[in-house]
């Protein structure tokens, strides 16, 4: 969808907007990856839908000459392996789905019940930290952690942090870093040590791990996962938000679900009311 440079920026975009200028500079950033997207990949963008996925799945069964689909899924993996049940349920073998999404919520309450999903696993990664003598987060209560954690990100928010290279550690940066985190407790002595470093200006671990979740290489390449994801889930369902309005409403219920990570996640959601593929799919 768009150039290892224009990634970059991409990635860097303030999605907790402190004024009209930046709002104005986030909706900019959504069109032009969405613009990218539509003439790097032709065609082909309005047709990556989980149901088209989950029939490309079945001709790929057909292919191998199996009369059943055994499947494990986790995470989206699960609403493709559902999708494909119920598309073919007679050709369903034996299926885990594991950390299965619900296929009947809206775009709008799935992104709020991921970003509550996101403080739940902040919560048990703080309980851990703040049990630890050099816990860069306090050693109050998980509660304090995350205050201390959202004061760190407001403060990379006025002076992004330096790194070895051009790049600096910007608020949207750092906070995807700490989300990457979040998917495995193996990453906490990392991601402790990203913190502790960060509180002393140092953004270097702290970029690698957003690079890391980003999937950036270290000559500055993307993988396809960033530039997929969007494409699926802007067909998959009617977009969360049709505009910065509908944002700001919607705010106050993220941030209730997760006091750290909800006012950025809930901008994130944004991005599919500017994707140039109508949605083809519903709850």
């Amino acid at each position: 969808c768009l150039s290892n440079r224009q990634m970059d920026e991409f990635t860097a975009t303030d999605q907790t907007p402190d004024d009209e200028a930046e709002v104005g500079r986030l909706v900019a950033a959504y069109k032009k990856f969405g613009r990218g997207c539509a003439s790097r990949s032709g065609r082909i963008l309005g047709h990556v839908s989980t149901i088209e996925a989950a029939r490309d799945m079945d001709v790929l069964r057909a292919v191998l000459g199996d009369g059943k689909l055994n499947y494990v899924g986790a995470s989206y993996g699960t609403l493709l392996g559902a999708t494909y049940a119920g598309l073919y349920p007679s050709r369903v073998g034996r299926v885990v789905l594991d950390g299965a999404m619900d296929p009947s919520l809206d775009a709008k309450r799935m992104n709020r019940e991921q970003t509550a999903g996101f403080e739940t696993a902040f919560t048990s990664f703080a309980k851990d930290c703040v049990g630890r003598k050099d816990c860069p987060l306090g050693t109050k209560n998980p509660a304090d952690a995350g205050r201390r954690l959202k004061a760190l990100f407001n403060r990379i928010d006025q002076h992004p942090l330096r790194t070895p290279g051009p790049r600096r550690l910007t608020e949207s940066l750092a906070t995807t870093g700490v989300i990457a985190v979040m998917y495995d407790q193996s990453g906490w002595p990392q991601l402790r040590t990203a913190l502790k470093s960060a509180r002393k200006g140092d953004g270097s671990a702290l970029l690698a791990l957003s690079d890391r979740y980003y999937e950036r290489n270290s000559k500055g390449g993307y993988q396809n996962l960033m530039y997929a994801n969007p494409a699926v889930n802007c067909l998959d369902l009617p977009a969360a938000f049709h505009g910065p309005a509908d944002v700001r409403e919607a705010v106050p219920a993220f941030e209730k679900a997760s006091p750290v990570f909800g006012r950025g996640l809930a901008w994130s959601a944004l991005n599919c009311a500017y994707w140039p593929r109508p949605a083809t799919g519903r709850p």
